[in-house]
């Protein structure tokens, strides 16, 4: 129906969100954020309405990526003998955005570093259960790949996205006066490039 398209039903279905969730929310804010993140789809199997994206399922998704990426190279770099060789002039533990990630990146660049990798030993360093859990997921991650050229390619893509999810990070949580990691930043961006 035409109708389901009109302003009038995008603004109706809007307040009816807000007043479900949160009577007190600032419905002027939420409608900027409606319309400047195109924040409605229209749905036409469920609803046939228009229903608000999940911003925090979009976000979480894209989140997920970026620590996948993160986690496949981890475990590539105590997988692949000579791949840290190859990778250390572009990669460093400062391009895992997560803090327990760039924390066992840490620890596991200066096991490459003296040529001594101990998965086990980075494993012990944690005593919560659940960072252990997730320390072991991080060693355990897999793509299949079924050839040399394919795993190169799966390689620099990863690679690129570690890259760009730093360079995003490093951007958002920029002090606006620190013009050093500004230019490092630009810097990073022509890199990947």
């Amino acid at each position: 129906r035409l109708e389901d398209f009109s302003a009038h039903a995008i603004l109706k279905t809007a307040t009816a969100e807000t007043s479900r969730t949160s009577p007190s929310k600032d419905r002027t804010t939420f409608f900027f954020k409606i319309i400047y993140n195109g924040g409605f789809c229209f749905d036409k199997q469920k609803t046939g309405r228009f229903s608000p994206k999940k911003e925090k399922e979009k976000t979480a998704e894209k989140e997920d990526g970026k620590k996948t990426s993160q986690r496949l190279l981890l475990t590539w770099l105590i997988e692949q003998k000579g791949l840290y060789e190859k990778i250390s002039a572009y990669i460093s533990p400062e391009d895992f955005t997560d803090p327990l990630y760039r924390e066992v990146a840490e620890k596991l660049f200066e096991q490459l570093k003296t040529g001594e990798v101990n998965p086990a030993r980075i494993l012990s360093a944690y005593e919560d259960a659940e960072q252990q859990r997730e320390v072991a997921a991080l060693f355990n991650a897999t793509v299949r790949v079924e050839t040399k050229a394919e795993l190169e390619k799966a390689l620099n893509e990863t690679i690129l996205r570690v890259l760009r999810g730093s360079i995003e990070y490093r951007t958002a949580h920029l002090d606006p006066a620190d013009m050093a990691g500004l230019q490092k930043i630009v810097a990073d961006k022509r890199r990947v490039e």
